[in-house]
């Protein structure tokens, strides 16, 4: 089992996650892992209930509990091409 997670979200994070676009279910981040060639999220819901959702299907919304959004211009994971402004820079 390889134990990854996605770029700048940390342990504990509140998500959204959706299927095929229908909301299933909001909770905490832990990881992303692969077994097997599949990749899964591991998350808690709001009762506490461990939950593994295979990834091919599913959406992730990461939601912001505060706001720095407002405070960066520049949010792109890092080594990632912003391919929204009009450079083509890649992000710090």
């Amino acid at each position: 089992m390889l134990k990854y997670h996605f770029p700048n979200v940390c342990e504990d994070e509140l998500i959204n996650i959706y299927s095929y676009g229908d909301f299933k279910g909001q909770g905490k981040y832990i990881c992303l892992f692969k077994i097997e060639n599949q990749s899964f999220l591991f998350w808690r819901n709001d009762k506490g209930n461990k939950i593994y959702t295979n990834l091919e299907s599913i959406s992730v919304e990461i939601i912001n509990t505060n706001n720095t959004y407002n405070q960066s211009q520049n949010v792109c994971p890092q080594d990632l091409v912003d391919t929204y402004n009009q450079s083509q820079n890649v992000c710090p």
